[in-house]
């Protein structure tokens, strides 16, 4: 634990015995006005919100939350959206084909045979609606 300490601290460029003290103290942060503002900003600087009571009944720092979250979620929806097409598009591409006109890296691919593959196609149009809906969850409540 004292290396996370020290690490913040280093970020902020206050000591950890300065830290320590604030924490010791109960209601407001007590210390100098540029050492609180060294604080808020580190913290403002890593991502952290305050809302000041904003929407709260009560003054002050009321929550906090992470920024950049929704990045991430971005992200997971956009790839699971590009799986799904990828394999929506690879059963299409079973169906439509015989196994002699596959790509020879498709699993299926059979120069000398003129099947049609229904059980590959449905598969990967399975694995297709998952990935769609794992992005649809995801998605689901913003």
């Amino acid at each position: 634990m004292p290396s996370v300490v020290g690490t913040a601290c280093g970020r902020v460029d206050v000591s950890i015995p300065t830290i320590k003290r604030l924490e010791a103290q109960s209601g407001d942060l007590g210390g100098r006005d540029y050492t609180a503002g060294k604080i808020i900003s580190a913290l403002e600087a890593a991502g952290v919100e305050f809302t000041h009571g904003r929407g709260q009944a009560s003054e002050g720092v009321a929550a906090a939350r992470v920024r950049g979250t929704k990045g991430m979620k971005t992200v997971v929806i956009s790839g699971a959206v590009l799986v799904g097409l990828f394999f929506v598009g690879l059963a299409a591409l079973y169906w439509l084909n015989p196994a002699d006109h596959l790509p020879a890296f498709v699993p299926g691919y059979d120069p000398q045979s003129d099947k049609r593959h229904f059980t590959h196609g449905l598969g990967m149009l399975v694995i297709g609606l998952m990935a769609f809906a794992l992005a649809a969850l995801r998605g689901w409540g913003d």
